[in-house]
């Protein structure tokens, strides 16, 4: 099993300390650790921290065949204030994971992954939104999964729904779901049962919504599912690549089992675990990994 991941690296700078993050390299290092093969594709710039990034990625056992080097661009960085627990981002603009390049890369050994996971902050510049454009209309992926991650003033209606018009899995939380209610559908107020049946009749490649509700949890829908799984309650340190955790984990355990309920089980657990630690990709715990890894017995 072999996972594609599109979209950013960048460095988290919090306090004045780096912390190596974006959503699409938090959940490649989450879903290595949880032992699926995961290469990224992304640019970082000719730069320190293009070079430490490369450093980390190496250690965290991450496939960077398809990490570019943009002579151009610097690496992308997000200045990251907390306010009680929770992330306020200033996002850098105009850096090398907005010119990931589909001519730099050798598509051919893209053939082999089985599923695909990207977001929209990569797609808010031209040149990167046709690379995936040109992955997701030349490659057969077994899923294709959505984790929106909208960022304020880095993303459009048109990205949003290309992006949900392509996927089988779509992963939001409560927030975005009103975002989305309100950009695609033009309402308000949507209860979760009358969203997915909307999404269901405006994007058909849709199988899967996964709606993410902070301590209360997750809401699944499928054809035939409708959940809601609680979570434990943690004591939180900071939330920064707790989505992304629980997005890993959930197509982990969802390409294991097949079972909507334990994957959601499964996601809410990492995602309270993250979230209890500090730094987006803590090292899970051998009691923690022992717990996915008896999914394959």
């Amino acid at each position: 099993m072999k996972i594609l991941v599109f979209g950013e690296i960048l460095w988290d700078i919090i306090e004045g300390y780096e912390h190596l993050g974006g959503a699409p390299l938090n959940f490649a290092a989450h879903i290595s650790q949880l032992g699926i093969e995961a290469s990224i594709i992304s640019s970082v710039g000719r730069d320190r921290l293009g070079t430490k990034a490369l450093q980390e990625l190496s250690k965290l056992s991450l496939d960077t065949r398809f990490v570019q080097v943009s002579a151009n661009a610097p690496t992308g960085t997000v200045r990251v204030k907390l306010d009680e627990g929770q992330p306020q981002y200033e996002i850098i603009e105009d850096v090398a994971y907005d010119h990931i390049n589909y001519d730099r890369i050798d598509s051919s050994l893209l053939n082999d992954c089985d599923v695909v996971y990207f977001g929209t902050l990569a797609q808010r510049n031209r040149e990167s939104r046709e690379t995936l454009s040109q992955i997701l209309s030349q490659i057969s992926f077994k899923h294709i999964f959505c984790d929106l991650n909208l960022r304020k003033a880095c993303y459009t209606a048109e990205t949003v729904i290309s992006s949900i018009d392509h996927c089988t899995i779509l992963k939001l939380n409560d927030d975005e779901v009103a975002t989305i209610s309100k950009l695609v559908f033009n309402s308000i107020a949507l209860d979760l049962s009358r969203f997915w049946k909307l999404i269901k009749e405006r994007f058909s490649a849709v199988e899967i919504l996964i709606v993410t509700l902070g301590k209360n949890g997750c809401s699944i829908f499928s054809d035939n599912t409708e959940l809601h799984i609680s979570t434990e309650p943690c004591e939180v340190k900071d939330t920064i690549g707790a989505g992304d955790a629980f997005s890993a984990a959930f197509l982990h355990s969802y390409l294991k089992c097949n079972d909507l309920q334990i994957s959601g089980q499964k996601a809410n657990k990492l995602g309270a675990f993250v979230a209890a630690n500090e730094g987006a990709i803590p090292k899970m715990d051998d009691e923690l990994l022992n717990e996915f890894k008896s999914e394959e017995q």
